[in-house]
């Protein structure tokens, strides 16, 4: 998978995709596996944030 096709993923389809890629024993996986939550509260802020400055900048 490439980056533009990679861009058009969410979150969590991305991570089963890394996931699937490398395989469960791969430090790949299993970092990814212990940064989830981290991962996924990061992606929510910035999807916020985002929302909240078009918000800010619409007529």
């Amino acid at each position: 998978m490439d980056e533009l096709e990679a861009a058009g993923l969410d979150v969590s389809e991305r991570l089963a995709e890394i996931h699937s890629r490398y395989g469960p024993e791969h430090l790949v996986s299993r970092s990814i596996t212990a940064s989830t939550l981290c991962v996924l509260a990061a992606v929510k802020a910035v999807e916020s944030a985002m929302i909240s400055s078009h918000r800010v900048g619409s007529p």
